[in-house]
């Protein structure tokens, strides 16, 4: 079900960014026209420059050069203000445009990644319970384990009085030991 609703989330994520496309095609397109109409109005500029010089060679009166030149700085200044206008508008699009994508990516990401960590904490459950069963079976161990050597010191202590009595049994004090046979200390060690 987690492939599922991830593939469904990358699919919808992959129309999102064709319809992006799509869009920043179509501004870059308008924004290619304004830099063509830029052109255009520079060549027109251009060409007014040139009408300009030949009305100064037909000696044109003050008046009406500066009224040609206010007309000329109006229609300029219009033409650059529309432009500006336009591109601004192309410009905070695809601010907008990218911030959405950006926005959608994380959101996608982060549910990803949160589906990840419940997967992987429902995973290793088990395993910390196993990891708990085997610590206990160690402590278990270790407690049988030195209950075990302090049995075997109490044993071994135990024989060693053991053998002590049999020898002063046998030998009572001041009197000479008689030799051992071979193996009977050996002998009672096993019996004991």
């Amino acid at each position: 079900m987690e492939n599922n609703q991830t593939e469904r989330m990358v699919a919808w994520l992959d129309e999102e960014r064709r319809k992006d496309k799509a869009l920043i095609a179509k501004l870059e397109e308008r924004s290619s026209t304004q830099a063509a109409l830029l052109e255009e109005q520079a060549r027109r500029i251009h060409s007014l420059d040139g009408e300009l010089a030949a009305m100064r060679g037909t000696q044109l009166t003050i008046g009406t050069f500066d009224e040609s030149m206010g007309r000329l700085r109006s229609e300029f200044l219009d033409a650059l203000e529309q432009t500006r206008a336009r591109r601004e508008k192309v410009d905070e699009d695809l601010k907008r445009l990218r911030e959405m994508d950006r926005d959608a990516l994380t959101k996608a990401l982060e549910a990803h990644q949160q589906d990840v960590v419940n997967r992987l904490e429902r995973e290793l459950q088990p395993r910390k319970a196993e990891v708990e069963r085997f610590s206990r079976v160690a402590q278990d161990l270790q407690t049988f384990a030195d209950n075990l050597s302090k049995r075997l010191e109490d044993f071994e202590r135990t024989l060693s009085f053991l053998e002590e009595q049999r020898r002063r049994q046998v030998h009572p004090a001041g009197g000479a030991e008689p030799p051992q046979r071979a193996g009977s200390r050996g002998a009672f060690r096993h019996a004991a």
